[in-house]
């Protein structure tokens, strides 16, 4: 990888910080959007890591996703969502620790079942070809790496 194909430090921060405004700009718009504040929240967390898991499997392996990756993924999508909403429903809920710790476990496990079933999505996008214009295809499986036998040293290894 050269340094010009991937974001040097002040511009992957610069990329993150950009998309996360946007991201936290579109979370306000949806909770005005969607009144009840529990709707809006699985609204947006299951949504956002739908489209994390699409976007992880779609940009993987692409020239294009050394840029988009920081900021569609933690920047965009990382303030779309956020954990502090959810403390901050579940602890003001006033319907008891046990619904609330229920609520925060659905969540959660809702959230993962999303970003794997994204994942897919994105990468079967990749696969067929169904891609956007201008956009690699996505690359060919690596051949098996041999028998790690095949890479043993000749000596005893060390610790650097």
């Amino acid at each position: 990888m050269t340094r010009a194909a991937s974001p040097r430090r002040g511009s992957f921060v610069l990329l993150v910080a950009s998309g996360s405004t946007v991201g936290s700009l579109a979370r306000a718009g949806a909770s005005q959007l969607v009144p009840d504040p529990w709707t809006a929240l699985w609204l947006v967390d299951v949504g956002g890591a739908l489209l994390l898991g699409f976007l992880t499997g779609a940009l993987a392996g692409r020239p294009s996703g050394r840029w988009l990756t920081p900021l569609l993924g933690p920047g965009v999508l990382g303030g779309f969502t956020t954990l502090s909403a959810v403390t901050v429903l579940v602890a003001g809920s006033g319907s008891g620790w046990p619904l609330a710790f229920a609520s925060l476990v659905a969540l959660t496990l809702t959230g993962v079942m999303a970003g794997w079933a994204g994942l897919r999505w994105g990468r079967g996008l990749g696969a067929s070809g169904a891609r956007q214009p201008g956009l690699p295809a996505a690359p060919e499986a690596a051949p098996e790496d041999p028998a790690p036998e095949d890479h043993a040293p000749d000596g005893p290894e060390r610790s650097a």
